[in-house]
């Protein structure tokens, strides 16, 4: 994912975190990236989703309120599970969520 990518993302939203997630070792097109903001609030998910696949197509974007991801986190989800063991930080505080 390009410095450009990135840009783009924190320019549209006030983004609190983004991070890279998922299974490296499986061949996928897609990039699937955590994004929390809480612009999302009022947003909805195909609407989120919209807004960052217009930036680039191969992107598979989790978009969320911080209050959405503390529902997530606490939950203890098996995609909450993956995305703590294979983040890759691009912006923010991880410390913060994690």
């Amino acid at each position: 994912m390009t410095n450009s990518i990135i840009d783009q993302i924190l320019k549209l939203f006030d983004v609190k975190l983004l991070v890279k997630f998922g299974d490296r070792k499986e061949l996928s097109s897609d990039i699937d990236i955590l994004i929390i903001s809480n612009d999302f609030d009022g947003i909805s998910n195909l609407k989120r989703n919209e807004f960052i696949k217009r930036i680039d197509k191969s992107l598979d974007p989790l978009c969320l309120t911080t209050e959405q991801f503390a529902r997530l986190k606490e939950s203890n989800s098996s995609l909450y599970i993956c995305i703590k063991k294979t983040l890759i930080l691009l912006y923010g505080n991880k410390t913060a969520f994690f």
